[in-house]
């Protein structure tokens, strides 16, 4: 960024957790540097689209298509040349021909228009170059070996934040909402990325209804996840202190250490005691798969309570009925630890008459120095238990 308060916001959105106070600020910097636009008509033929989902990449793709199509521009449409392998020689069914573009120099923001001249493209910086088919890479289909052949260009006029990692664009328009799903963020660093694009704010474009683009925006920024977290602690934790002291951090650490254990065989289900790794919420109850219950749990959408992880769990009764009855003589409260739960588990089994039950302790309740937060995909497969139930089950 060129100028100081493009500066300041890249310094706000790189701060980790970001404040409500530095949310307002960079949301306060937007709004003033940004320009606002009703409509995609009213942004410069230059500035490049820049969307958070494909679909919206598309969307708007398929309508610059249909403008062009209908304005006064010379085109020409290329269909695409497929190759089928036929032993050693690749078969073509028609040979291209060379075409002549011009290639734009860098640092160009202003196009001439479609009746410039080849010497007003030359005075500009522009220099023409022939372009012929290049194949792709050749694709197995069934037992044969297929490639398309091509002009090696691509549409620029759209793109995705994801695709445009790494760019300098002269300039940008994107749409953003709080209530259109096609044009809605879901993280932070979508933001950054889509800013740090361009060289000043002055050539950002923000196109639909001021107060729905700024809560679009509002709400990315706001919104942390357990990696937000889990990195701050670890790159707080590691940065030197003192001259030559570096604090360790062991990423595998957390409140609950995961053991590993082979799941037992369990045709009646069993009573699983799970919490909730961010809230501490106990949740006991009978279950006929544990692993479906794991994975239903910590799949979907992030909430304030996952990752959800298995304590411990009891087998060896013979039917539903039969474990809601063992859930019944259960005295468990919410002011119980997770050791004193699996205590009070633990006492049931041993005190069973027909001394059939089993528990199985999943992980360590004492909690380590450090860690607190924890990965949703990680606890998909917490304590590996689901390595084994694909066997067992």
């Amino acid at each position: 960024m060129q100028h100081a308060s493009g500066q300041r916001l890249i310094q706000l959105l790189g701060s980790r957790p970001m404040s409500s106070i530095a949310v307002d600020e960079a949301i306060a910097i937007i709004r003033n540097e940004c320009k606002f636009v009703s409509q995609f008509k009213d942004v410069p033929p230059e500035a490049v689209r820049v969307f958070s989902k494909r679909d919206a990449e598309n969307e708007e793709t398929k309508k610059q298509f249909s403008e062009l199509l209908s304005s006064n521009i010379h085109y020409f449409i290329a269909v695409a040349n497929d190759e089928q392998r036929v032993g050693p020689q690749w078969v073509s069914i028609q040979k291209n021909e060379r075409i002549s573009v011009w290639i734009v120099p860098a640092g160009v923001h202003d196009f001439p228009d479609s009746t410039a001249t080849d010497d007003e493209y030359l005075a500009k910086g522009f220099r023409k170059a022939k372009i012929m088919f290049q194949a792709g890479h050749p694709q197995k289909i069934n037992s044969t070996y297929y490639r398309r052949l091509q002009y090696p260009m691509k549409n620029f006029y759209c793109t995705t934040i994801h695709k445009a990692m790494g760019e300098t664009l002269p300039s940008i328009a994107t749409k953003v909402s709080a209530n259109n799903e096609m044009y809605k963020l879901w993280s932070l660093e979508q933001v950054y990325v889509l800013l740090s694009r361009v060289k000043s704010l002055n050539r950002v474009f923000f196109v639909g209804n001021v107060a729905d683009t700024l809560d679009g925006l509002k709400q990315a920024l706001s919104r942390q996840t357990q990696y937000h977290l889990q990195l701050t602690e670890f790159l707080t934790s590691s940065c030197i202190s003192q001259v030559g002291n570096i604090q360790p951090y062991d990423l595998s650490m957390g409140i609950y250490r995961p053991f590993h254990i082979t799941v037992p065989h369990m045709p009646n289900g069993c009573l699983v005691y799970i919490q909730s790794l961010r809230t501490k919420e106990k949740f006991i109850f009978v279950t006929k798969s544990l692993k479906e219950t794991l994975f239903s749990l910590n799949s979907g959408v992030v909430n304030k309570s996952q990752p959800f992880a298995a304590m411990c769990f009891i087998v060896g009764f013979e039917n539903e009925e039969e474990g809601k009855q063992l859930l019944n003589q259960l005295n468990i409260t919410n002011e119980m630890n997770p050791q004193q739960v699996y205590m009070a588990m633990l006492e049931l089994v041993n005190g069973y008459t027909l001394n059939k039950l089993s528990i199985f302790k999943c992980c360590k309740f004492t909690p380590p120095a450090q860690g607190n937060v924890y990965r949703k995909d990680k606890f998909k497969n917490f304590f590996r238990i689901t390595d084994y139930l694909d066997t067992h089950l």
